[in-house]
């Protein structure tokens, strides 16, 4: 089988739950930041602080509301007033980010850094930008940065381990959804991620045991039992697989991926008619579900319903025509059809793309 990262190969649809990084829009501990007395040099007078942090204030009010423009101009009028006041570049720099201008934000959060090198938050979020640029190893130094500064800061370690795992560093990603653990023992998301890697990296039981505890925080996920369906399957548990995803079916009647992938190992426990009901309810939610044509051509194929099964199968090699195993179900077809050199044709190319046979169908 191939990569979990690789979607395109896989015959059962995964997901990666993958929430969004953290990134931040207030400064949470301005209390503690006045503690720790950031820059005030002495040429600006006492009453300009005053007023910039009344700004500041406001701003934080604006941002609640998401008027990123108003909240610019607040904070353009309180850095008039106290040029190297952190805060604002920092509320600025979100601002900016709301907007989608994330040149100018990356600016903002470098002078919050600049102006006070020990803002932990400013790195997280200059890191999050610094990732949607596609500059990860950036992203990455900012990430442990703010980790050196406090071992405690619970999102850096979840971005950090959302940048290991776009970059194969399973491991480390892993590493760091413990950490996310640790300090926060009901963290959903840290548990589904921890159990996609531990997946991929084929500790299957590992996995389960996330999923599990996650399970015990929040049960209303149809991914959460998506992905317990995935792994029960190649534990090669398929009547826990069914169950599993029969659970995310009902807990979203639209997940297409849930129903193509209970087709699958309905199939393989030779219920074809059932499976062909699946696939159709797939098709039905995702018309360019190509797995599920292929799946649906495969159980009709099972069935003696030759012609269907070639409709639906040349209909999956049209939306996808690097799928190794619609061809080899084609040659089959054909074969039956007594199409010999188109049967053959097909076959070859099943080869070329590298099929291996995983469902013992000669």
């Amino acid at each position: 089988m191939s990569n979990f990262f690789d979607k395109t190969k896989k015959w059962l649809h995964y997901v990666f739950f993958n929430r969004e990084p953290s990134v931040y829009k207030d400064v949470k501990s301005r209390a503690l930041a006045r503690k720790k007395q950031l820059n005030r040099p002495a040429i600006h007078h006492e009453k300009d602080y005053k007023k910039a942090y009344l700004l500041y204030e406001k701003s934080n009010r604006i941002l609640d509301k998401e008027a990123f423009e108003e909240t610019i101009e607040t904070c353009n009028k309180g850095l008039d007033f106290y040029p190297l006041f952190a805060e604002l570049y920092f509320n600025r720099g979100y601002a900016w980010m709301g907007l989608e201008r994330y040149k100018k934000a990356l600016e903002d959060y470098t002078t919050t850094i600049q102006i006070n090198p020990t803002y932990v938050f400013a790195y997280i979020n200059r890191a999050y930008v610094l990732s949607l640029q596609k500059d990860l190893m950036a992203a990455l130094q900012d990430y442990s940065k703010a980790i050196q500064l406090d071992s405690n800061a619970i999102n850096a370690y979840y971005n950090r381990a959302i940048l290991y795992a776009q970059l194969k560093r399973n491991t480390e990603a892993i590493e760091d959804y413990s950490k996310v653990i640790a300090l926060d023992k009901e963290h959903y998301d840290a548990y589904m991620n921890r159990g996609y890697l531990k997946h991929d990296n084929k500790d299957f039981v590992g996995a389960l045991e996330d999923y599990n505890r996650a399970e015990k925080i929040y049960t209303d996920d149809s991914t959460l039992y998506a992905n317990k369906g995935y792994t029960y399957t190649d534990l090669q548990q398929y009547d826990l697989a069914i169950e599993a995803y029969t659970k995310a079916i009902n807990c979203d009647e639209e997940n297409s991926a849930a129903y193509n992938n209970r087709a699958y190992i309905l199939i393989k426990q030779g219920e074809y008619t059932w499976a062909i009901k699946d696939c159709t309810r797939a098709i039905e939610l995702q018309p360019d579900f190509a797995y599920a044509y292929d799946n649906r051509g495969f159980a009709k194929y099972k069935l003696g319903r030759y012609v269907q099964a070639m409709k639906d199968c040349e209909y999956a090699k049209a939306l996808d025509d690097k799928n190794p195993h619609v061809y080899y179900y084609l040659g089959l077809i054909y074969r039956k059809l007594k199409k010999e050199e188109l049967s053959a044709q097909h076959l070859k190319r099943a080869e070329e793309l590298g099929y291996d046979d995983d469902r013992e169908v000669l």
